[in-house]
């Protein structure tokens, strides 16, 4: 009943919106109404929800935040059993693809993976954009979600950062995927003597040409039919990392 009145709302609130621009007397009376239906279902869902579904909700955050770190420990774990002894740059992700807490998670899973076989040279955070570089500024996923960070990791800043460390890392891991565009022209994969290169993406087709192309070495990415449930996560790493993930290596 919830979702039938709130699509009944929204739907009340276009055709009111249009009628009402046509001048049409009942327009905005339809607006009216739609609006204030709307405002009790806001704020219903906020205060009335029965605890069965909070808890639902609660425990599919948990949840998540566990899977991210079982993905960044199965990386590192892989990384390792495959280069031991290499030195890494590892690209830390973009704060709003991921909420906090599963940021904080994957690079904590990657780090328990990677200990004692790989040494990184740096944890490399992304520049924020303008607002969020004064001190004291608030920084998360939500207020991130609307500023273009995206448009800071660019194919370039990603080739100038990775020729900085020359000679100094022979592996590259990027928690924060790829450049969204121009990553196929990269000059990174023409270098004689290229790095390794490891991805994880919250995004499975954004990898898809440059895995074919057989750009990146390793990537870790959500399953097409990924288990989103609420049960609880394997303590086996294998398992709980297949439930969700996958990982292709070339």
């Amino acid at each position: 009943m919830f979702y039938f009145l709130l699509l009944a709302s929204a739907t009340g609130l276009g055709v009111g919106w249009w009628q009402d621009r046509k001048e049409v007397e009942w327009g905005r009376g339809l607006v009216m109404a739609s609006t204030g239906l709307l405002v009790v279902l806001a704020l219903w869902s906020l205060f009335m929800r029965g605890p069965e579904e909070a808890s639902v909700a609660r425990r599919m955050g948990r949840s998540s935040i566990t899977y991210a770190g079982v993905a960044g420990e199965k990386l590192g774990r892989h990384l390792a059993s495959k280069h031991e002894g290499a030195t890494a740059l590892v690209i830390l992700p973009l704060p709003h693809r991921l909420s906090d807490l599963e940021n904080i998670a994957l690079i904590a899973g990657l780090k328990q993976g990677l200990e004692g076989a790989i040494e990184v040279a740096d944890w490399h955070q992304l520049p924020l954009p303008t607002p969020y570089r004064k001190a004291g500024a608030e920084i998360t996923a939500t207020t991130l979600s609307k500023t273009p960070v995206d448009g800071l990791f660019t194919a370039k800043y990603f080739d100038e950062l990775v020729a900085r460390y020359a000679g100094r890392c022979d592996l590259v891991i990027s928690l924060a995927a790829l450049p969204i565009q121009g990553a196929i022209d990269m000059r990174l994969w023409d270098l004689a003597q290229r790095p390794r290169v490891a991805v994880f993406s919250d995004n499975r087709s954004r990898l898809k040409l440059l895995l074919e192309a057989g750009k990146i070495d390793i990537a870790v990415f959500p399953k097409e039919k990924a288990h989103m449930g609420v049960g609880p996560v394997s303590a086996d790493l294998d398992e709980a990392f297949g439930r969700r993930y996958e990982l292709h290596a070339r």
